[in-house]
């Protein structure tokens, strides 16, 4: 198993997340559920209000996540007497979250996930090996915290008892910073694939439209700007400069604003669909980078346009 946990780190190298989660919380155990005392019934729980169940986890690649919890409890509800009532349950669980991407990339906030992992526990003076399997719900309240409930059911090996496994808990997510590896970053593009993607890019954004004279994106232009999203989030550590640019139609001062305002319009699109503002740098240029003659209506229409690129 510790070969395995290993493994699946190396793994992580390349995750596209590459966060890490905190969790404490209280958590309940009953030895009487395997035996059909009834798996959420309440009468035999042990356990209290207190935050004596800790998790620390790391995301991995396509939903998967590495943790390691630690439990500490006094039993007093125990099918065999009891010699010492302290209760430990130490786990490596590796979980399955199969709405990882929503969740990652439009800020979803209902995380279910599945588990599977093995471990140790000790009651009675007495320490078994484990297996578990078990099931939870992150709530997320913001980009940051997140509610938690989850339930297992433990398997002890040798002469160890069964017993079902609650908790409640609050959870904390520390996401990768810039210099993770687990980040696709421009540098581990190679000039072809940039190339390509600023095509892909170049080619939908001559499709934004704006209302005239105005910072308002024109419905038509959604369906490119979502494809861009996509291009986006296929490459989440990536930045992108949008810069806005006019003819040379009206007051200068008008045009450099105009700009300005339009390329801030087309971030807050890209924000509203998931995308971190941090990676997003607009600017306007005004009517002082044509790409085209400001003599004919045909370079006019041409000059006005939002450019996106890699940065």
């Amino acid at each position: 198993m510790i070969m395995a946990a290993i493994s699946l780190m190396a793994l992580g190298a390349r995750t596209q997340d590459a966060s890490w989660y905190f969790m404490t919380g209280p958590h309940f155990v009953d030895y009487y559920a395997p035996d059909g005392g009834g798996y959420l019934a309440t009468d035999n729980w042990n356990g209290d209000a207190m935050p004596k169940q800790f998790y620390v986890g790391r995301s991995l690649i396509y939903g998967l996540e590495l943790g390691t919890s630690l439990s500490l409890l006094q039993i007093q509800d125990f099918p065999d007497e009891l010699v010492n009532k302290n209760f430990l349950d130490w786990d490596l669980m590796l979980s399955y979250k199969p709405l990882y991407k929503k969740v990652i990339n439009e800020n979803h906030w209902f995380d279910p996930y599945l588990w599977i992992g093995g471990g140790l526990t000790r009651i009675n003076e007495e320490t078994n090996p484990l297996v578990n399997v078990g099931a939870g719900i992150d709530f997320w309240l913001n980009e940051w915290a997140a509610f938690n409930v989850h339930t297992a059911y433990d398997a002890a090996m040798g002469d160890g008892k069964a017993y079902t496994h609650h908790g409640v808990g609050v959870k904390f997510r520390i996401k990768g910073n810039k210099g993770d590896r687990g980040a696709i970053e421009p540098m581990d593009l190679s000039t072809e694939k940039k190339q390509e993607i600023n095509d892909q890019i170049r080619f939908a954004a001559k499709n934004i439209q704006f209302e005239t004279s105005s910072d308002v994106i024109r419905q038509e232009s959604y369906k490119d700007l979502d494809n861009i999203v996509s291009i986006m989030k296929n490459f989440p550590n990536t930045k992108f400069d949008i810069h806005g640019h006019t003819d040379n139609t009206g007051d200068d001062a008008m045009n450099l604003d105009l700009s300005k305002r339009r390329s801030a319009s087309v971030k807050k699109y890209f924000m509203d669909k998931g995308i971190d503002g941090s990676r997003l740098f607009p600017e306007g240029y005004g009517e002082t980078k044509p790409i085209a003659t400001n003599d004919t209506p045909e370079g006019r229409a041409q000059n006005r346009r939002v450019e996106i690129k890699l940065r």
